[in-house]
């Protein structure tokens, strides 16, 4: 059963039991908009000074780790994803363990962690005056200068990552998407979870 994939449609189901494309684009937005609520806030004390900048980069690293790793982890989903009623499985039907939750955030994780390690070489040049003066904005203008190359290539990555996800998943029976093949899961509809175990169940039964 470890290497085996879920079917497409359950016994005992009469519809495709992942969750599709609309219902994944929704709970992405939910949790863009959760995001923003966040880091709205952390963004503004950030422009403060350097001094607040240096002590909110980990905070808000924390915060990423918390939302896109900790919490499917421990329960198999974002926050968005479980407001809509999906959840993130192994594609053999298994809850997840912190390899997978780990690997679907992993080519986000480090674009992310690059384009951080960019801006704090960007700001640790500025004069807190100049700092404070600029914002945010404008040091990401500056970052923009000094390091053209790195912020463009950068920038295409992530826009060619995330058309590059929905379009793998338009394309697939079970709608994976890019993540979903590097950690090896699912998504599904959580309404399903008692007929996935009941079918995990019986084959492992089988196997018996």
């Amino acid at each position: 059963m470890e290497t085996t994939i879920l079917p497409v449609q359950l016994p005992g189901s009469e519809e495709n039991m992942y969750a599709g494309f609309w219902s994944r684009v929704g709970a992405f937005l939910i949790d863009m908009f959760i995001s923003y609520l966040i880091n709205y806030p952390l963004q503004h004390l950030m422009e403060q000074g350097k001094l607040y900048y240096y002590i909110l980069i980990p905070v808000s690293t924390i915060v990423v780790f918390i939302y896109n790793i900790y919490f499917v982890k421990l329960w198999g989903a974002t926050p968005g994803k479980r407001i809509i009623g999906l959840m993130i499985i192994k594609k053999n039907g298994q809850f997840i363990s912190w390899k997978e939750a780990i690997l679907r955030h992993s080519v986000e994780l480090s674009l992310t962690i690059v384009m951080t390690i960019t801006t704090f070489t960007t700001i640790i040049s500025l004069t807190n005056e100049e700092y404070i003066k600029s914002g945010i904005n404008g040091a990401a203008l500056k970052m923009m200068a000094d390091h053209p190359f790195l912020i463009t290539t950068l920038g295409t990555i992530m826009v060619l990552w995330m058309w590059s996800e929905y379009l793998v998943l338009l394309l697939n029976k079970r709608k994976r998407a890019l993540h979903d093949y590097i950690a090896g899961t699912v998504v599904v509809k959580r309404k399903y979870n008692e007929l996935i175990l009941n079918y995990r169940n019986s084959k492992q039964t089988d196997k018996a």
